[in-house]
């Protein structure tokens, strides 16, 4: 028999920090709806004289959820002290969003009161105006009709495009990407996506554009998909047709690529003096619909400006009100497991927000959920130690309404929290424990600094999940003092844990497999409990012990199945014998061999030296070798002449 178990300590101790009393209810509530193991939620306010000041007084709770909490509502030095309590001790944190009183202004994540902040360093994202990167490629019409007409200086439509694409170059940041594309009756990939720093390129390969053939948009419309859905460095992607509009495409041969492709690459039209009327202007106009652009006509005076406010991307606010289904950018990711979808979308939760704060990812940080142009609305890192999450909306029905009422929202939230609870315990213990078995004998040395009146209290615990069997108290007195009948016990004391050995140790007994709840308590001369620890230990027995049980009933029968009989059955089983007298210390050594008999033949030792000695002499003779003895003599001859 084997047995074997794996000890998840439960963390659920979780402190809620509210600007204002009352504003968590729909957190809790959506925490303890439907949850296996509920969670033990406090909330304090943050101007409340309770709020614990240190980490040390966090380490209290694995979690702390700041609901709304601003940077400028925190006592001074306390996002320190948070900093401290994610960072070193590993404790979970998460933001949520909120107003302040006038309900326009935010309150959580605003800029102005983050920036240069140690709190605003925790964050996973950041609290500051940036516009999203942009990747962009210009489709120009170089067909026979872009070149054909010219102004009364000599420019031709073609001219005035070219102008427009390196009008609307200089409004890129140089986070940005662009590239040209060509098409008449073939397509032709002038420029490959390439960042917008490289201006010399990009003139460059302007300069080559002129006309030729018909015009044929839906080649060259696919290949400029292709390019940006492979362009994975930024957050907004979209293609600019540049044309008069004289395009010989059936709607059919495009409109379903723009269909597919939005609202990943959005498309937009810019006419420049060309005929927007009648097939063309509805062909075009449907286009720019399906693509979620803009349909500009513009006149050679005014297309320089209308191809730069085309690209000209608004910077994310602080705050942004709209609706919308917020996206999954990890699809692999726990929080999202199960999640419902809106229909004909992989991405899109079934589930709306009214608005958001405009933050930025940091660069390190996991995105879960986002708005467009991949705007965080939920993100998480790991910090130190610790794991920080901050959701971008608020959970009191401001914005969120819909998504706090959902199943789809109170998984998500209850995900989230889960996920970021601590792996190991903030609480450390002053208590330490080495336990040695030695069959069913289990030796315990307790490491602990004890002041005066204190003292330590421990228990064994026999569970089946969280259902206590039956208990032990360790410090009770031993087996032998209370005549208990050993072999009805589960387990039983030998030596008891207590002032006789300073509470250093003790020695007990376990009998039957299972899995046990060891706890210690260092307890004050009040009887308070003041320190804490536990762990759980499994014991299990080989399955010979049972099967000797079983053989004992059928050989001796039940009346006679004492721990003796089984013993003398255990011994015959391995060919030995079960000694009762602990004096006798002779019949373990019946039947020991006391001594080794061993001859040995001198002769064959003379016959190996004499066969050595022969092809020694034999080596002498044939290869002339001198006998120590010549060569002392010969020295000595040598020495005599030198002189």
């Amino acid at each position: 028999m084997y047995t074997t178990y794996y000890n998840l300590e439960l963390f659920k101790k979780i402190l809620i920090i509210e600007r204002t009393a009352d504003t968590s209810l729909e957190i809790i509530k959506m925490l303890n709806e439907g949850n296996i193991a509920p969670f033990e939620i406090q909330t304090m306010q943050i101007k409340s004289n309770d709020l614990p000041q240190t980490a040390e007084e966090l380490c209290a709770w694995d979690q702390v959820i700041l609901n709304n909490i601003a940077f400028a509502d925190m006592p001074s030095g306390y996002d320190e002290e948070l900093n401290e309590y994610v960072h070193t001790y590993g404790g979970g944190m998460l933001t949520v969003g909120g107003m302040k009183e006038d309900g326009e202004t935010a309150n959580a994540y605003n800029r102005e009161d983050l920036y240069g902040t140690a709190y605003q360093s925790m964050l996973p994202v950041e609290a500051i105006e940036y516009t999203p990167p942009v990747g962009v490629i210009f489709l120009v019409d170089t067909s026979g009709s872009m070149g054909g007409s010219s102004d009364s200086e000599g420019e031709t439509r073609l001219d005035y495009a070219k102008t427009g694409v390196f009008a609307a170059m200089k409004v890129l940041s140089p986070r940005d990407y662009m590239g040209i594309m060509t098409f008449d009756s073939v397509e032709d990939k002038v420029l490959d996506l390439t960042p917008v720093t490289r201006e010399e390129e990009i003139i460059k390969a302007l300069n080559t554009l002129t006309p030729n053939g018909g015009t044929t948009l839906a080649p060259a419309l696919e290949s400029a998909y292709i390019s940006l859905n492979s362009l994975d460095k930024v957050a907004k992607r979209h293609i600019v047709v540049v044309t008069d509009a004289a395009i010989s495409d059936k709607p059919d041969d495009y409109e379903g690529l723009i269909k597919a492709n939005y609202p990943n690459v959005t498309l937009s039209v810019v006419c420049i003096d060309g005929n927007l009327s009648g097939e063309n202007l509805e062909k075009m106009q449907n286009a720019v619909e399906l693509g979620g652009g803009r349909l500009i006509q513009a006149t050679r005076e005014d297309v320089t400006v209308a191809m730069r406010e085309e690209l000209c991307a608004e910077a994310i606010k602080e705050t942004v009100y709209e609706t919308f289904n917020p996206i999954v950018y990890t699809r692999n990711s726990p929080l999202v497991k199960n999640m419902v979808y809106l229909p004909n979308s992989s991405s899109h939760l079934a589930v709306q927000l009214d608005g958001f704060h405009g933050t930025k990812v940091r660069e390190g940080a996991e995105l879960i959920l986002m708005g467009d142009y991949e705007v965080p609305i939920y993100a998480q890192w790991k910090y130190g130690k610790g794991t920080v999450g901050s959701f971008m909306c608020d959970l009191t029905g401001h914005w969120s309404s819909e998504f706090i009422n959902s199943i789809v929202g109170r998984t998500f939230i209850t995900n989230v929290v889960n996920n970021l609870m601590p792996t190991e315990s903030l609480r450390p213990s002053d208590i330490k424990v080495v336990l040695t078995e030695d069959n069913y004998t289990n030796e315990m040395s307790v490491f602990s600094t004890l002041k005066e009146g204190e003292k330590i209290v421990a228990t064994v615990q026999k569970m089946l999940g969280e259902t206590v069997l039956s208990e032990l108290k360790l410090g009770e007195v031993s087996v032998f003092e209370s005549k208990q009948e050993m072999h009805d016990a589960d387990f039983y004391v030998l030596n008891p844990l207590d002032a006789s050995s300073n509470y250093t140790r003790c020695t007990f007994v376990v009998t039957k497999g299972g899995v046990y709840k060891i706890t210690l308590n260092k307890v004050n001369d009040k009887n308070e409990v003041v320190d804490t620890y536990y762990f759980f230990k499994s014991f299990s027995y080989s399955e010979e012990y049972l099967s000797v049980e079983q053989e004992v009933e059928e050989v001796v029968g039940e009346e006679q199945n004492t721990p003796k009989d089984m013993l003398v059955l255990l011994a015959a089983a391995g060919n030995g014998s079960f000694i009762e007298d602990l004096n006798d210390r002779a019949t373990p050594f019946e039947g020991f061999v006391k001594d080794i008999d061993k001859t040995f033949d001198p002769r064959i030792l003379f016959l190996i030296l004499t066969l050595i000695l022969m092809l020694l002499d034999i080596a002498v003779r044939k290869f002339k070798f001198k006998w120590p003895h010549e060569l002392i003599k010969q020295w000595k001859e040598n020495r005599e002449k030198k002189q």
